[in-house]
């Protein structure tokens, strides 16, 4: 997800609201002050009873004159099944893996969420390096030996939350 607001009569007002579609997304914006927030995709697990968070990201853009840009949203890391792992995410999430002696598997990443200067492929190195603002797609879950799912490592914030409320 994605979201862009507009700061006008001292007010946060919605501009932009991207998902997932699996492609870049492009978009303009005029001169002025916006609030740009990005939050990463969920990463797969074992069965889809823990899937991870991704991180969120947000930053002020006081633009002088018009840019135009394009958000990638990231897709969800899909879950792992009996012996096959999850599959990673659009925009950069992880493969899961699997030892292959056993049925235990683990769930794909989630792609990051970001906004870049140049569109184009997920992975083209032109656009990578165009990149203003990026928040991690989560980690992919696993079983472990008959324990409990293990959780992976997305970061998440509940400044996220509040973000519009301290920003006025």
């Amino acid at each position: 997800m994605a979201d862009i607001y507009l700061y006008k009569n001292k007010m946060w007002k919605m501009k932009y609201k991207f998902t997932y579609t699996g492609e870049a997304q492009p978009f303009h914006l005029n001169a002025g002050k916006y609030l740009c927030i990005c939050k990463g995709a969920k990463g797969g697990c074992r069965d889809g009873s823990m899937r991870t968070l991704g991180g969120v990201s947000y930053g002020i853009l006081n633009l002088q004159s018009g840019l135009d840009a394009y958000a990638f949203v990231g897709g969800d890391g899909t879950d792992a099944t009996v012996s096959a792992p999850g599959v990673g995410g659009w925009n950069g999430g992880g493969t899961g893996t699997w030892d292959n002696t056993d049925d235990e598997a683990a769930g794909g990443g989630g792609g990051a969420t970001d906004v870049r200067l140049f569109g184009g492929k997920w992975d083209g190195f032109q656009s990578l390096k165009s990149r203003i603002m990026v928040a991690a797609g989560g980690a992919g879950g696993m079983w472990n030996y008959g324990e409990p799912e293990f959780k992976g490592a997305g970061l998440y914030s509940n400044i996220y939350n509040k973000v519009l409320k301290y920003y006025h």
